[in-house]
């Protein structure tokens, strides 16, 4: 509960900071919103190189004990502090590195060794249900000082290979149709598009229902 409390807090603060207080309420407060399902076919990915390295990044899969004893810096401080709820919570999280410094990350539910399908409360927003060997990643962020360098697909790609070389074969994943940065990305990536899906959203309350 204080965990929380002093994530909510902090997220605030940085929100009156940056003055993007009220972006960041319209992600929390909307009535009828329309909601993007897709996926990946990961068994049609052919990439035998990590496409960040030739860009001198790199991804790493973050792990609590790395982020309680600092071996990463970010970008973003309320990103660390995310990461580590999202790590408490049984989420994978995959940082993008500049050096020393996470400037980007990304969350996917995709245990290592899977035994049943993998769950998600916005699995039942999105209207999926996961197969064996299927995973849902979502929450994916860029640091604003490194928007625009044509990030967000390497990132994505590298990502995408991991899970590949895993086993994993379909990545679910969601995106709202007024956000424009993530369509086309999203659809750069080549991503199979669902029926999309009404939402409405109060914090926590979420209520989704297929378009008709």
């Amino acid at each position: 509960m204080l965990e929380n409390l002093f994530y909510a807090f902090s997220v605030l603060a940085e929100s009156i900071h940056n003055g993007n207080l009220a972006e960041n309420l319209r992600q929390q407060v909307f009535f009828n919103r329309i909601l993007i399902p897709a996926f990946l076919d990961l068994t049609m990915l052919h990439l035998p190189h990590d496409p960040l390295l030739a860009l001198g990044y790199c991804l790493v899969e973050l792990s609590p004990g790395d982020l309680r004893n600092g071996q990463w810096n970010f970008a973003i401080k309320t990103r660390r502090l995310r990461a580590l709820r999202n790590l408490k919570r049984g989420m994978r999280g995959f940082g993008l590195l500049a050096g020393n410094t996470v400037i980007g990350d990304i969350w996917c539910v995709a245990p290592p060794n899977q035994q049943t399908p993998v769950r998600h409360p916005d699995l039942e927003m999105l209207g999926i249900k996961c197969a064996m060997q299927e995973m849902y990643s979502t929450d994916m962020f860029i640091a604003p000082a490194y928007r625009g360098k044509k990030l967000s697909v390497p990132f994505h790609r590298a990502f995408e290979r991991q899970l590949q070389q895993e086993g994993w074969k379909r990545d679910y994943v969601g995106y709202y149709a007024d956000n424009l940065p993530a369509v086309r990305m999203h659809r750069a990536l080549g991503c199979i598009e669902l029926p999309r899906r009404r939402v409405v959203r109060v914090f926590r309350v979420v209520k989704s229902w297929q378009e008709t």
